[in-house]
């Protein structure tokens, strides 16, 4: 039997082909990409000045070794480093569903990247 976690701050809904949710996988932690962030300038827009940033992602952070029958759902941000040091276990949401506002109320399915 296949044990899936959800790392991710909120929970997972999964929404068969008509976007109706069938099933919720609470969050159970968070697992990310350490990060540092440098000003490197300003930007004005409508009278309000907003700091434009530049970031480098670092290391993987709270994300568990790998374990027989677990998988884990994650960032596509944390995905594609997880992948790229060879983790299989990892899955990303898919094939996501919004709703009228362009909000993400579901995934019809999870990926593997």
């Amino acid at each position: 039997m296949t044990k899936i976690v959800n790392l991710t701050p909120h929970p997972v809904n999964i929404c068969d082909e008509n976007g109706v949710v069938r099933l919720v996988i609470p969050s159970s932690g968070l697992a990310r990409r350490a990060s540092e962030h440098e000003e490197v300038g300003v930007v004005e827009f409508e009278g309000v000045s907003i700091r434009v940033n530049h970031v480098v992602f670092g290391e993987i952070v709270g994300l568990p070794e790998q374990k027989e029958g677990t998988l884990y759902i994650v960032s596509s941000l944390l995905g594609w480093a997880a992948a790229r040091a060879g983790r299989d276990d990892v899955l990303v949401p898919d094939e996501l569903i919004r709703d009228q506002n362009g909000n993400i109320i579901g995934a019809k399915s999870l990926s593997r990247l």
